[in-house]
């Protein structure tokens, strides 16, 4: 504890000190929406406890509109079963 209090409040040592990090690569915006559910957000919430056969729910959001659908689904949906409900 003293130790490391002592090498924050050296000024030597703060000038030494080398950068560990990989610099920051350059960001890239995305893309404005330029219709609803052009761009979406998905996530998933739960396990509840099982109603119907479904213990979770799918959100999907427009990140246009801000707009919510919740789709109750199962843990053990495959990707394609979500896509087949959604569309």
């Amino acid at each position: 504890m003293d130790t490391e209090k002592y090498c924050k409040s050296c000024e030597i040592c703060a000038q030494a000190k080398g950068e560990y990090q990989k610099p920051a690569g350059k960001s890239h915006p995305l893309p404005i929406a330029t219709r609803p559910w052009e761009s979406i957000e998905i996530n998933f919430i739960g396990p509840f406890l099982e109603v119907n056969g479904y213990n979770y729910l799918w959100v999907v959001i427009c990140k246009m509109t801000s707009m919510v659908h919740l789709v109750p689904v199962h843990m053990k949906m495959t990707a394609s079963k979500l896509s087949a409900i959604y569309i």
